[in-house]
This record gives C-alpha cells, structure tokens and sequence, in this order.
C-alpha cells in the first residue's frame, strides 16, 4: 500500500536523509539522470521517500508501483535491491528477473543501506534503477562497511 501524500511530506520532513539530498543530487541524482538511471532514496522500513532521474525511466518505473510514497522492503514487494538492500544491511544488485514483482523484471538495480555514521544504525537505502547498467561492477562497491569507522582516542 502506497502511503498518502500527507503522510510522504511528513516523512520527507522528519527524515534524517533529508539534510544530504544536496549532495546525493549533485554527486549521484544528477549523473544517474544523464546516464538515463534513477536513483531512489527510501526510508528504514522500505518505503520510497524521494525517487528521481532520467525522465523516460521515471515514467516506466512509476508504472511499476516504483514512485515515492511505495513500499519495497522484502516484506512487502519481495525480492529487489532496495529491500535486500534493508533486510541484509549490505549493498545489493538484483538483475531483471530476479525481481519477485513481474512489473520489475524490466530493471536491474543496486541498492545500499544508508547508515548513521556515529552509530552504525539504519537511516534508510539508496538505490539506482535502470538498464543492465544499473547493475555494472562499477555501481556498487565490493566492500561495503557494515558498521562505523572505530574512533581513534
């Protein structure tokens, strides 16, 4: 179920990952866009808070239930980066078909758990959907760290 668009604002506010968009719009939104990507930005529960990029993918996506204010954590849409991405607490890449939702099976995306840098807890995912590029070994990083940098004293 969709969450109702007094609901997506609040959340949008209340939001943690609301303070970097700045810097994921110019350092990854805006390069996605122009490699006909999009990139999704959800909350600790799955939900799509902000999704954004190329024009022509964002229609096609929101075809697909993949728009802000969806749900797609495990529970709710089954297999797809965002949700592995959250059930895991490690970076995903879930290509065409391995999408529960048949509505999903045109995209490959990679998804990566967003964490608090002090306390290593989840704020929410990024994710980046599109073409079989979305998946490239270059999209996702081999090593991904699962808890915060130790603090020297």
């Amino acid at each position: 179920m969709d969450t109702s668009d007094d609901d997506l604002e609040r959340l949008r506010a209340s939001s943690p990952l609301q303070g970097v968009l700045p810097v994921l719009d110019q350092l990854l939104i805006r390069p996605a866009s122009e490699a006909g990507l999009i990139v999704a930005i959800g909350d600790a529960q799955g939900r799509l808070l902000w999704v954004n990029g190329d024009r022509q993918a964002l229609r096609r996506a929101e075809a697909s239930a993949f728009r802000p204010g969806a749900r797609w954590s495990e529970r709710a849409i089954g297999t797809s980066a965002p949700g592995v991405a959250l059930a895991t607490g490690r970076g995903a890449q879930v290509h065409q078909g391995e999408h529960f939702a048949f509505s999903a099976h045109q995209f490959s995306c990679s998804a990566a758990p967003i964490r608090n840098p002090h306390t290593g807890a989840v704020l929410g995912v990024v994710d980046l959907t599109g073409g079989p590029e979305a998946v490239a070994v270059h999209s996702l990083p081999s090593s991904m760290p699962r808890s915060p940098p130790q603090r020297q004293s």
